[in-house]
């Protein structure tokens, strides 16, 4: 889901799908795949062209972007969507989603939490193969 007309402020949006993952703000899954990726907050800065200071700001919560090129911005800098970015939520046009939540939403809740915890443990970094021991 793209974000249009960037000059729009984002007070003036609403979401409209339901939240993907509750409890966490955008900052909070900025945060978590900077350190996913591998990135510095120097880094991610540099690659937003906005000082460190003014990162800090948004860590802390005391400043937000109030453009939604900064947050498109970030987004893409993070690969993600900025719909996740922004709310939680996945793009609703993304056929791979929407099949995942329709085969969700059919089955018993035990087996729901058995998909949520393979889809946890799928999502963690890839460590590669084991190394053998060569002696």
């Amino acid at each position: 889901m793209l974000i249009a007309n960037q000059g729009y402020r984002l007070s003036v949006l609403q979401p409209v799908v339901r939240p993907y993952i509750s409890g966490m703000d955008w900052v909070d899954r900025m945060e978590a795949k900077r350190k996913l990726l591998g990135l510095t907050q120097d880094d991610l800065a540099e690659k937003l062209s906005v000082t460190v200071g003014a990162y800090q700001h948004w860590l802390s919560r005391r400043r937000v972007p109030d453009k939604l090129d900064v947050f498109e911005a970030i987004a893409k800098a993070l690969k993600m969507s900025p719909s996740f970015l922004l709310y939680g939520v996945y793009d609703p046009e993304n056929p791979k989603t929407n099949e995942v939540l329709s085969l969700m939403e059919r089955m018993p809740e035990y087996k729901q939490e058995m998909l949520v915890a393979a889809a946890k443990s799928l999502a963690e970094p890839d460590t590669g193969p084991a190394k053998k021991n060569a002696r």
